[in-house]
């Protein structure tokens, strides 16, 4: 019997570990590490636009927020770089553990064949748990 070899995306807003498990009893290990990086603020005010015909001026309102902004384009890295690692790897499934909002962008972001892979997801941050305390908070979901 093969065993099934499972990628683990561990993220925050700020920093996302990749681990991966070769079967039962492997425990994991990690891969790869990447931090977010700086992206440029916003300007300090939105802009503005005159109105036709007279003096107002209407103030803009933004789209999205600089953290939002942040979150959106650190998850689109991790993306790229887990599909990266899934086509170099021979991974069998995914797992994913991230704070809410970050596990909703990680989710909408995911595509073929990241997205069939997703075998289940962890709405928690365990940035800070360490490599070897890892699989007791996955033993819901699978087996290391």
């Amino acid at each position: 019997m093969n065993s099934v070899c499972t990628m683990v995306i561990v993220a925050t807003d700020k920093v996302a570990r990749f681990l991966e498990n070769s079967g039962a009893g492997q425990g994991l290990r990690e891969v790869k590490v990447m931090e977010a990086e700086a992206t440029p603020g916003f300007a300090d005010f939105t802009g503005r636009s005159q109105g036709t015909g007279g003096t107002a001026r209407h103030g803009f309102e933004r789209p999205t927020g600089e953290e939002e902004h942040a979150r959106d384009i650190f998850a689109t890295e991790i993306v790229k770089t887990a599909a990266k690692l899934w086509a170099d790897g021979g991974y069998d499934r995914l797992l994913m553990a991230a704070p809410p909002k970050m596990l909703g962008v990680l989710r909408a972001k995911l595509v073929a064949p990241l997205d069939d892979a997703l075998t289940g997801d962890l709405n928690k941050d365990l940035s800070h748990v360490s490599v070897y305390d890892l699989p007791d908070h996955f033993s819901d979901l699978a087996e290391f």
